[in-house]
């Protein structure tokens, strides 16, 4: 009846670790009730009746506290330095391990994990610290002191930043028979930097070219990137690419994919435009005479600007293909965003000066003498017309008569 009553919580083992110093030992474990109805009613045995037990210094000591970031920040922010600081506010750089001294040494750093996943703004908080060893897995058993820190890390805007697409650049012509059927980048985007003016004309970065000459299987190079004058590579960027050209014996029917980049026109005045992406993939068929042609002449897309609204517009990319080369599916598009650019205030008005007044000057005029006017000629009255005496000619009708007289 006695045991029916006896639960595993009335029941209690211990060692007595009295006098005992660090090192090895085998201690017996004694068994014990802590019921008063069930002492000296019960017998117990213990199994094993001997433990070994190893006992150890307590061990404390300094070791570097590091922060560390996972996660991505959205593009055009970028993180900076974190730091991890006291209560009183001043920056903490060490903290203090305890443990058993087997355990606490094998600590070579503290740790404390911070996500910075998609933040656009300052992370501030309290993260508790781990203790790692070299190879960055937890200590277990040791204490950190303090418990936990309060860490910043600054998030901020990156100006003058463009990301912009990869464009590998070849050299020769397969072997006969063959035909180059994709061309791809790793990385195939890069962020630049440098002033507005620069990276507002940037689409793309070349490569230096690979050479296929008399290919006929696929060929992976190295090789460095070309940076358009005036920008550089944002911090931490590759200054090289990885470019894959896949050749391949040409049969009927084929087609093949290349990257395109895209060129916007008809820009009004006064407007702001950004696209994405800069760079399509156009997928097209032809004769392999006229696809060979294509790795010594590259496509150019071309995007119409013309009577687009302000705002964000999907527009098609125009591509103009030589002789012999058709494009295959849905032609790519591209997001169109147009903006108009900020007015300047304009300047105070500047008064015009009125003109000044003219002042008189006095003119003496000289006196001014009269020509006499030429005399009228007076006519002289024509001579008379005789009139003939009876017996004459009759006068003209209507004409003037005259009448002559003799005079004594």
């Amino acid at each position: 009846d006695t045991l029916e009553t006896v639960r595993n919580s009335d029941i209690t083992t211990e060692v007595d670790l009295t006098g005992r110093n660090a090192g090895e030992h085998v201690i017996q474990v004694r068994a014990a009730t802590n019921r008063s109805d069930l002492a000296g009613r019960l017998s117990m045995s213990v199994v094993p009746e001997f433990l070994p037990i190893r006992l150890e210094q307590v061990f404390t000591q300094t070791v570097p506290l590091t922060v560390e970031l996972s996660g991505s920040l959205p593009f055009s922010f970028e993180a900076g330095q974190p730091q991890a600081r006291e209560p009183n506010g001043g920056e903490l750089r060490t903290v203090l391990v305890r443990g058993p001294q087997g355990r606490a040494q094998q600590a070579t750093r503290v740790r404390a994990q911070v996500s910075i996943e998609d933040l656009r703004a300052d992370y501030t908080a309290a993260v508790p610290l781990e203790a790692v060893d070299a190879s960055g897995q937890p200590v277990a058993g040791v204490t950190v002191l303090p418990a936990s820190v309060q860490v910043l890390v600054p998030i901020r805007s990156v100006v003058g930043v463009r990301r912009v697409g990869v464009l590998g650049v070849i050299s020769g012509v397969p072997a006969s028979g063959y035909v180059v059927s994709a061309i791809s980048s790793d990385p195939p985007l890069v962020n630049l930097t440098g002033s507005s003016g620069p990276l507002d004309v940037v689409s793309q970065v070349e490569t230096d070219p690979v050479d296929i000459a008399g290919a006929t299987s696929t060929i992976s190079r190295e090789v460095g990137l070309r940076l358009p004058v005036g920008t550089l590579l944002q911090e931490g960027q590759p200054t090289s690419a990885v470019i894959t050209v896949a050749i391949m014996p040409v049969t009927r029917p084929f087609q093949i994919t290349l990257p395109v980049p895209v060129q916007p026109t008809n820009l009004a005045a006064g407007l702001l435009l950004t696209y994405n992406p800069p760079v399509v993939n156009l997928t097209v068929t032809g004769s392999s005479g006229a696809l060979a042609a294509l790795s010594s002449t590259p496509l150019q897309g071309n995007i119409d600007l013309s009577g687009l609204p302000l705002g964000t517009t999907s527009v098609l990319v125009q591509v103009a293909l030589p002789p012999g080369v058709q494009q295959v599916g849905a032609a790519p598009e591209v997001s169109v965003t147009l903006r108009l650019i900020p007015s300047p205030t304009p300047p105070p008005p500047t008064r015009t000066p009125e003109p000044a007044v003219p002042t008189a000057t006095s003119v003496t005029a000289e006196p001014i003498t009269a020509t006499p006017a030429a005399p009228t000629p007076t006519a002289t009255p024509p001579p008379p017309v005789a009139t003939a005496t009876p017996g004459g000619a009759a006068p003209a009708p209507g004409g003037p008569t005259s009448t002559a007289t003799s005079v004594p």
